[in-house]
């Protein structure tokens, strides 16, 4: 099983639903005891609701490929945002060669509209 690396805390809510619906489809498909292997960033709302409220993307950007590194660095293997606003930093993430692979919602979300 792959190592997550799961971006939360833009807002913990989110994320705390992330985490439990991760968990719970690994115990639906692996059964027993089984949970997902994951390692959770949780950012500071604040810090990114005041670059969102000024426009900085760049700073929305920054802050995202370096949670992602220190996950990186801890063993993830693909990144999930916990978020939909804050994949505005997919394309640049995605782009990048040196970060996580990320698992996009918009991918995730067409794939379960074809199913």
């Amino acid at each position: 099983m792959q190592v997550c690396g799961l971006l939360g805390g833009l807002s913990w809510a989110s994320s705390m639903d992330y985490y439990r619906l991760m968990n719970q489809e690994v115990g639906r498909q692996l059964g027993g005891l089984h949970s997902s292997r994951v390692i959770l960033n949780s950012l500071d709302l604040h810090d990114y609701a005041t670059m969102a409220a000024n426009s900085d993307f760049v700073g929305i950007t920054k802050l995202i490929k370096d949670a992602s590194e220190m996950m990186q660095k801890g063993g993830a293997e693909f990144l999930v945002i916990c978020s939909n606003t804050a994949h505005v930093a997919a394309k640049e993430l995605e782009a990048d060669k040196g970060t996580l692979p990320l698992l996009h919602i918009a991918d995730c979300t067409a794939h379960a509209i074809k199913v």
